[in-house]
Protein backbone atom coordinates (compact mmCIF):
# COMPACT_ATOMS: atom_id res chain seq x y z
CA UNK A 1 0.00 0.00 0.00
CA UNK A 2 1.01 3.51 -0.55
CA UNK A 3 2.19 5.75 2.33
CA UNK A 4 1.24 8.77 2.95
CA UNK A 5 4.42 10.40 1.31
CA UNK A 6 3.76 8.45 -1.84
CA UNK A 7 0.43 10.39 -2.31
CA UNK A 8 0.36 11.13 -6.00
CA UNK A 9 3.47 8.85 -7.03
CA UNK A 10 1.63 6.15 -9.16
CA UNK A 11 3.82 2.58 -7.78
CA UNK A 12 5.42 0.61 -10.76
CA UNK A 13 7.08 -2.40 -10.31
CA UNK A 14 10.61 -2.67 -11.06
CA UNK A 15 11.88 -6.24 -11.35
CA UNK A 16 15.24 -6.12 -9.89
CA UNK A 17 16.84 -4.98 -6.73
CA UNK A 18 17.83 -0.80 -6.11
CA UNK A 19 20.97 0.10 -6.77
CA UNK A 20 22.91 0.90 -4.07
CA UNK A 21 25.91 3.37 -3.48
CA UNK A 22 29.03 1.81 -2.98
CA UNK A 23 30.46 3.13 0.08
CA UNK A 24 34.72 2.68 -0.87
CA UNK A 25 34.86 3.14 -4.10
CA UNK A 26 32.95 6.65 -4.97
CA UNK A 27 35.15 7.23 -7.87
CA UNK A 28 36.64 4.54 -9.74
CA UNK A 29 39.83 5.83 -12.10
CA UNK A 30 41.10 4.04 -14.75
CA UNK A 31 44.48 3.87 -16.51
CA UNK A 32 43.27 3.21 -19.73
CA UNK A 33 42.21 7.01 -20.53
CA UNK A 34 41.19 9.06 -23.65
CA UNK A 35 42.66 11.73 -22.41
CA UNK A 36 46.05 13.19 -23.98
CA UNK A 37 48.80 12.90 -21.77
CA UNK A 38 47.57 9.40 -20.18
CA UNK A 39 45.67 11.75 -17.47
CA UNK A 40 43.41 9.77 -15.16
CA UNK A 41 39.48 10.20 -15.70
CA UNK A 42 36.52 9.04 -13.62
CA UNK A 43 34.60 6.00 -14.95
CA UNK A 44 30.84 7.37 -14.02
CA UNK A 45 28.99 5.20 -12.12
CA UNK A 46 24.98 4.46 -12.93
CA UNK A 47 22.70 5.89 -10.69
CA UNK A 48 19.27 5.00 -9.86
CA UNK A 49 16.91 7.25 -11.77
CA UNK A 50 14.71 9.99 -9.82
CA UNK A 51 11.89 7.90 -9.67
CA UNK A 52 10.12 10.81 -7.22
CA UNK A 53 10.53 13.25 -10.01
CA UNK A 54 8.88 11.11 -12.61
CA UNK A 55 5.91 10.56 -10.16
CA UNK A 56 6.75 6.83 -10.08
CA UNK A 57 6.89 4.44 -6.48
CA UNK A 58 9.21 2.41 -7.39
CA UNK A 59 8.28 -1.06 -6.27
CA UNK A 60 11.29 -3.94 -6.28
CA UNK A 61 11.52 -7.26 -5.90
CA UNK A 62 10.33 -8.88 -2.91
CA UNK A 63 7.66 -6.32 -2.63
CA UNK A 64 3.70 -6.59 -3.36
CA UNK A 65 2.33 -5.69 -6.80
CA UNK A 66 -0.90 -6.33 -6.26
CA UNK A 67 -2.09 -2.41 -6.93
CA UNK A 68 1.29 -1.78 -9.11
CA UNK A 69 -0.37 0.04 -12.60
CA UNK A 70 2.44 -1.37 -14.49
CA UNK A 71 5.69 -3.03 -14.45
CA UNK A 72 9.09 -2.40 -15.68
CA UNK A 73 11.46 -5.10 -16.18
CA UNK A 74 15.22 -3.23 -16.83
CA UNK A 75 17.28 -6.61 -16.67
CA UNK A 76 15.54 -9.89 -17.66
CA UNK A 77 14.52 -12.07 -20.34
CA UNK A 78 10.94 -13.76 -18.77
CA UNK A 79 10.56 -10.33 -16.94
CA UNK A 80 9.39 -10.62 -13.33
CA UNK A 81 9.02 -13.52 -11.23
CA UNK A 82 5.84 -15.73 -11.75
CA UNK A 83 4.38 -14.61 -8.27
CA UNK A 84 5.00 -10.87 -8.59
CA UNK A 85 3.16 -11.28 -11.97
CA UNK A 86 0.18 -13.09 -10.82
CA UNK A 87 -0.29 -11.18 -7.92
CA UNK A 88 -0.39 -7.78 -10.47
CA UNK A 89 -2.04 -9.56 -13.41
CA UNK A 90 -5.40 -10.50 -10.29
CA UNK A 91 -4.92 -6.92 -9.49
CA UNK A 92 -5.53 -5.65 -12.77
CA UNK A 93 -7.96 -8.15 -13.31
CA UNK A 94 -10.15 -7.13 -9.67
CA UNK A 95 -10.09 -3.10 -11.24
CA UNK A 96 -10.56 -4.00 -14.85
CA UNK A 97 -7.87 -2.12 -15.80
CA UNK A 98 -5.27 -2.90 -18.76
CA UNK A 99 -2.15 -4.94 -17.41
CA UNK A 100 0.92 -2.95 -19.09
CA UNK A 101 4.53 -4.18 -19.02
CA UNK A 102 7.44 -2.80 -20.45
CA UNK A 103 10.47 -5.60 -21.16
CA UNK A 104 13.90 -4.75 -22.61
CA UNK A 105 14.84 -7.44 -25.40
CA UNK A 106 18.70 -8.73 -25.49
CA UNK A 107 19.12 -9.01 -21.56
CA UNK A 108 21.15 -12.33 -20.73
CA UNK A 109 23.72 -14.46 -22.26
CA UNK A 110 23.52 -14.94 -25.95
CA UNK A 111 23.81 -18.36 -27.88
CA UNK A 112 24.71 -19.30 -31.52
CA UNK A 113 22.15 -20.86 -33.16
CA UNK A 114 23.58 -22.32 -37.11
CA UNK A 115 20.56 -20.79 -38.68
CA UNK A 116 19.25 -17.85 -36.52
CA UNK A 117 22.94 -16.48 -35.64
CA UNK A 118 23.11 -14.98 -31.91
CA UNK A 119 20.12 -15.51 -29.75
CA UNK A 120 19.52 -13.42 -26.74
CA UNK A 121 16.82 -15.25 -23.81
CA UNK A 122 13.56 -15.15 -24.98
CA UNK A 123 10.71 -13.47 -23.12
CA UNK A 124 8.10 -15.83 -21.97
CA UNK A 125 4.23 -14.33 -21.82
CA UNK A 126 1.49 -15.35 -19.24
CA UNK A 127 -0.90 -18.20 -19.27
CA UNK A 128 0.89 -20.24 -21.94
CA UNK A 129 0.35 -17.43 -24.79
CA UNK A 130 4.04 -18.77 -26.10
CA UNK A 131 7.21 -15.92 -26.28
CA UNK A 132 8.86 -13.64 -27.82
CA UNK A 133 11.82 -15.06 -29.63
CA UNK A 134 14.89 -12.56 -29.82
CA UNK A 135 17.27 -12.46 -32.64
CA UNK A 136 20.43 -10.17 -32.89
CA UNK A 137 20.79 -8.38 -36.14
CA UNK A 138 24.12 -6.78 -37.46
CA UNK A 139 25.31 -3.51 -36.89
CA UNK A 140 24.39 -1.06 -39.12
CA UNK A 141 20.57 -1.36 -39.21
CA UNK A 142 18.29 1.94 -39.41
CA UNK A 143 14.64 1.01 -37.95
CA UNK A 144 12.11 2.99 -38.56
CA UNK A 145 8.14 3.84 -37.19
CA UNK A 146 5.74 0.93 -38.21
CA UNK A 147 2.28 1.83 -39.67
CA UNK A 148 -0.97 2.60 -38.01
CA UNK A 149 0.36 3.83 -34.49
CA UNK A 150 -1.66 5.33 -31.65
CA UNK A 151 0.02 8.20 -30.31
CA UNK A 152 1.87 6.54 -26.94
CA UNK A 153 3.14 3.94 -29.46
CA UNK A 154 4.31 7.05 -31.79
CA UNK A 155 5.65 8.97 -29.49
CA UNK A 156 7.45 5.49 -28.06
CA UNK A 157 9.04 4.68 -31.40
CA UNK A 158 10.39 8.23 -31.55
CA UNK A 159 12.22 8.37 -28.29
CA UNK A 160 13.79 4.64 -28.96
CA UNK A 161 14.97 6.07 -32.63
CA UNK A 162 17.18 8.76 -30.12
CA UNK A 163 19.73 6.57 -29.52
CA UNK A 164 23.42 6.58 -30.58
CA UNK A 165 24.19 5.20 -34.45
CA UNK A 166 26.15 1.92 -32.76
CA UNK A 167 23.11 0.64 -31.55
CA UNK A 168 22.67 -3.19 -31.62
CA UNK A 169 19.01 -4.24 -32.21
CA UNK A 170 17.27 -7.48 -32.34
CA UNK A 171 14.57 -8.95 -34.26
CA UNK A 172 11.44 -9.82 -32.68
CA UNK A 173 9.22 -12.93 -33.34
CA UNK A 174 6.19 -14.46 -31.75
CA UNK A 175 7.23 -18.16 -31.18
CA UNK A 176 6.31 -21.38 -28.98
CA UNK A 177 8.03 -20.99 -25.33
CA UNK A 178 10.45 -23.71 -24.37
CA UNK A 179 11.88 -24.09 -20.85
CA UNK A 180 14.85 -26.40 -20.89
CA UNK A 181 17.28 -27.72 -18.20
CA UNK A 182 20.78 -26.82 -17.08
CA UNK A 183 22.15 -29.77 -19.78
CA UNK A 184 20.16 -28.02 -22.43
CA UNK A 185 16.84 -30.66 -22.81
CA UNK A 186 13.92 -29.28 -23.28
CA UNK A 187 11.28 -30.24 -20.24
CA UNK A 188 8.25 -28.16 -21.05
CA UNK A 189 6.69 -26.26 -24.51
CA UNK A 190 3.79 -24.55 -24.81
CA UNK A 191 1.40 -24.84 -26.83
CA UNK A 192 1.27 -22.40 -30.16
CA UNK A 193 1.83 -19.09 -29.69
CA UNK A 194 -1.68 -16.73 -29.38
CA UNK A 195 -2.50 -13.44 -29.37
CA UNK A 196 -0.83 -10.65 -31.85
CA UNK A 197 2.75 -8.99 -32.13
CA UNK A 198 1.94 -5.51 -33.37
CA UNK A 199 5.69 -3.34 -34.58
CA UNK A 200 6.54 -0.21 -33.21
CA UNK A 201 9.57 -0.18 -34.81
CA UNK A 202 10.94 -2.21 -38.38
CA UNK A 203 14.01 -2.58 -39.74
CA UNK A 204 14.73 -2.30 -43.53
CA UNK A 205 12.72 -5.72 -44.63
CA UNK A 206 9.51 -5.02 -42.07
CA UNK A 207 10.70 -6.84 -39.48
CA UNK A 208 9.87 -5.73 -35.91
CA UNK A 209 12.85 -4.65 -33.71
CA UNK A 210 10.11 -2.83 -31.36
CA UNK A 211 6.48 -4.20 -30.74
CA UNK A 212 4.17 -4.73 -28.58
CA UNK A 213 2.22 -8.10 -27.88
CA UNK A 214 -1.60 -7.61 -27.61
CA UNK A 215 -3.47 -11.10 -26.21
CA UNK A 216 -6.82 -12.16 -27.48
CA UNK A 217 -8.98 -10.68 -25.72
CA UNK A 218 -6.87 -7.31 -25.19
CA UNK A 219 -6.49 -7.48 -21.66
CA UNK A 220 -2.59 -6.58 -21.98
CA UNK A 221 -0.23 -4.51 -23.57
CA UNK A 222 3.54 -5.81 -23.12
CA UNK A 223 5.76 -3.55 -24.80
CA UNK A 224 9.26 -4.85 -26.06
CA UNK A 225 11.57 -2.46 -26.42
CA UNK A 226 16.05 -2.59 -26.64
CA UNK A 227 18.21 -3.70 -24.19
CA UNK A 228 20.14 -0.76 -22.69
CA UNK A 229 17.42 1.80 -23.10
CA UNK A 230 17.48 4.99 -20.46
CA UNK A 231 14.94 3.73 -17.84
CA UNK A 232 14.49 7.20 -17.47
CA UNK A 233 12.94 7.79 -20.88
CA UNK A 234 11.10 4.54 -20.72
CA UNK A 235 9.32 5.51 -17.07
CA UNK A 236 8.44 9.00 -18.57
CA UNK A 237 6.93 7.48 -21.44
CA UNK A 238 5.20 5.39 -19.47
CA UNK A 239 3.44 8.15 -17.43
CA UNK A 240 3.32 11.17 -19.53
CA UNK A 241 1.48 8.25 -22.40
CA UNK A 242 0.90 5.06 -21.48
CA UNK A 243 -1.09 5.34 -18.12
CA UNK A 244 -3.00 8.18 -19.35
CA UNK A 245 -4.32 6.48 -22.39
CA UNK A 246 -4.32 2.67 -21.55
CA UNK A 247 -4.72 2.90 -17.89
CA UNK A 248 -6.05 6.23 -16.83
CA UNK A 249 -7.97 4.52 -13.91
CA UNK A 250 -4.58 3.93 -11.86
CA UNK A 251 -3.86 7.74 -12.19
CA UNK A 252 -6.71 8.72 -10.43
CA UNK A 253 -6.06 6.10 -7.68
CA UNK A 254 -2.68 7.36 -6.81
CA UNK A 255 -4.32 10.83 -7.46
CA UNK A 256 -1.73 11.83 -9.55
CA UNK A 257 -1.03 15.10 -10.58
CA UNK A 258 -1.28 14.00 -14.37
CA UNK A 259 -4.81 13.46 -14.39
CA UNK A 260 -7.08 15.86 -13.49
CA UNK A 261 -10.48 14.13 -12.30
CA UNK A 262 -13.66 16.34 -11.32
CA UNK A 263 -14.26 13.99 -8.82
CA UNK A 264 -11.20 15.02 -6.71
CA UNK A 265 -10.93 18.80 -7.69
CA UNK A 266 -11.79 21.26 -5.32
CA UNK A 267 -14.42 23.92 -5.63
CA UNK A 268 -11.84 26.51 -6.66
CA UNK A 269 -10.40 24.28 -8.97
CA UNK A 270 -14.04 23.06 -10.65
CA UNK A 271 -14.94 26.66 -11.47
CA UNK A 272 -11.29 27.39 -13.00
CA UNK A 273 -11.78 24.33 -15.36
CA UNK A 274 -15.22 25.08 -15.82
CA UNK A 275 -13.66 28.72 -17.00
CA UNK A 276 -11.45 27.15 -19.17
CA UNK A 277 -13.58 24.97 -21.43
CA UNK A 278 -15.56 27.59 -22.12
CA UNK A 279 -13.47 30.02 -23.26
CA UNK A 280 -11.95 26.80 -25.19
CA UNK A 281 -15.29 26.56 -26.36
CA UNK A 282 -15.90 30.46 -27.59
CA UNK A 283 -12.29 30.61 -29.03
CA UNK A 284 -13.63 27.27 -31.41
CA UNK A 285 -16.54 28.75 -31.62
CA UNK A 286 -15.61 32.01 -33.56
CA UNK A 287 -12.37 30.55 -34.88
CA UNK A 288 -14.81 27.58 -36.98
CA UNK A 289 -18.46 28.66 -36.06
CA UNK A 290 -21.21 30.19 -38.29
CA UNK A 291 -21.95 32.85 -36.24
CA UNK A 292 -18.01 34.35 -36.26
CA UNK A 293 -17.49 37.88 -37.59
CA UNK A 294 -14.98 38.41 -40.15
CA UNK A 295 -13.35 42.18 -41.16
CA UNK A 296 -15.77 44.83 -42.01
CA UNK A 297 -16.81 44.85 -45.49
CA UNK A 298 -16.16 41.33 -46.49
CA UNK A 299 -18.12 38.12 -45.57
CA UNK A 300 -17.35 34.87 -43.56
CA UNK A 301 -15.02 32.60 -45.61
CA UNK A 302 -14.49 34.84 -48.70
CA UNK A 303 -11.01 35.03 -49.49
CA UNK A 304 -8.75 38.56 -48.58
CA UNK A 305 -8.72 40.63 -51.61
CA UNK A 306 -5.33 42.73 -51.84
CA UNK A 307 -6.10 46.01 -53.64
CA UNK A 308 -2.58 47.28 -55.22
CA UNK A 309 -1.53 50.66 -54.80
CA UNK A 310 -1.34 52.50 -58.55
CA UNK A 311 2.15 52.70 -59.27
CA UNK A 312 3.86 56.32 -59.58
CA UNK A 313 3.72 58.44 -62.60
CA UNK A 314 7.33 59.78 -63.46
CA UNK A 315 7.81 62.99 -65.01
CA UNK A 316 10.48 63.73 -67.29
CA UNK A 317 12.10 66.42 -64.17
CA UNK A 318 11.67 64.02 -61.57
CA UNK A 319 13.55 61.60 -63.52
CA UNK A 320 16.32 64.09 -64.42
CA UNK A 321 15.92 65.25 -60.34
CA UNK A 322 16.84 61.92 -58.96
CA UNK A 323 19.45 61.14 -61.30
CA UNK A 324 21.24 64.30 -60.37
CA UNK A 325 20.94 63.65 -56.78
CA UNK A 326 21.95 60.37 -57.00
CA UNK A 327 25.27 61.16 -58.99
CA UNK A 328 26.03 63.98 -56.38
CA UNK A 329 25.30 61.15 -53.59
CA UNK A 330 27.98 58.82 -55.59
CA UNK A 331 30.95 61.70 -56.35
CA UNK A 332 30.37 63.22 -52.80
CA UNK A 333 29.03 60.61 -49.92
CA UNK A 334 27.80 61.81 -46.52
CA UNK A 335 30.28 61.08 -43.80
CA UNK A 336 29.06 59.96 -40.48
CA UNK A 337 30.11 61.21 -37.54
Amino acid sequence: MSTPEAVGLVPIHIAREPRQPKPTALLVMSTRSTVPGGQLREEPQPVEPDWTALGVEPRWTGTDTSDCAAILSPDRGPVTEHGAYTRYAAGVRQRGETALVIALAGAGPNTRNVFHGDVAPSINLPENNGAIGVQRLPSGVRPRPADNLDDAERDLALRLLDRPAETTWSRLTLQQARIRTARGAAIWESGPPTGTLRPILVDGLGDPVAGVWVPDDGSARWFVAPHGTDLRRLADWLMQKALPLYAPGALVRARSPLVRDPALATTAEARLLTQIADHQRAYEERKAGPGRRGPPGRAVGARRVVRSRPAPVWTRSARVTCRDRTKAWLENPPVRS
